[in-house]
């Protein structure tokens, strides 16, 4: 986690499995240790949205980083290069249902 000057916020750290139950966990303990609106910016794990926006209510600008990696071609790494597909709102809202 990074803070900005001035910042009254602490970190929280929580091992789990990557279920929803531990995503909650850990959004909770986040927001009982930071003070006034954070902005956090997650991977696209499809349970951190609920997990947030039950965490934090209204209290919070909160974003989800989605990579999505084209075939790679001849020569290139399994993780190269990114695709040049720009999501719309649509496409992110199907993901999380």
């Amino acid at each position: 986690m990074e803070y900005g000057s001035g910042s009254a916020a602490s970190g929280a750290a929580y091992v789990g499995e990557r279920a929803y139950e531990d995503a909650a966990a850990f959004m909770a303990e986040l927001s009982e240790r930071v003070t006034g609106r954070i902005q956090l910016t997650t991977n696209g794990h499809s349970a951190y949205a609920n997990a947030v926006g039950l965490a934090f209510r209204h209290n919070i600008d909160f974003a989800q980083i989605i990579k999505q990696y084209a075939s790679p071609r001849e020569g290139q790494a399994r993780y190269s290069p990114l695709s040049d597909h720009v999501w719309t709102m649509g496409e992110i809202a199907a993901l999380l249902d």
